[in-house]
């Protein structure tokens, strides 16, 4: 199970890119990005859906950073 370092989402609304400790776990993340989990923004206040072409991390096993692998 890998521990995600950063988890980095971007707002629809105005453009925000913000840091998020939602989720420790990539199997948690992978589970509320598929499911409709939502955040609010902090500049703007407005909830937004966390998917796979808003949402970056990085995991603490390969170091790397990228979307979720939805296949």
């Amino acid at each position: 199970m890998a521990q995600i370092r950063e988890l980095s989402i971007v707002c629809g609304f105005c453009g925000t890119k913000f840091h998020s400790k939602a989720f420790t776990e990539s199997e948690t993340l992978e589970a509320a990005l598929t499911t409709g989990h939502s955040v609010g923004c902090p500049k703007c206040g407005k909830q937004i859906l966390c998917n796979k072409s808003n949402t970056t991390y990085t995991v603490d096993e390969s170091g790397g950073t990228g979307g979720i692998d939805f296949s």
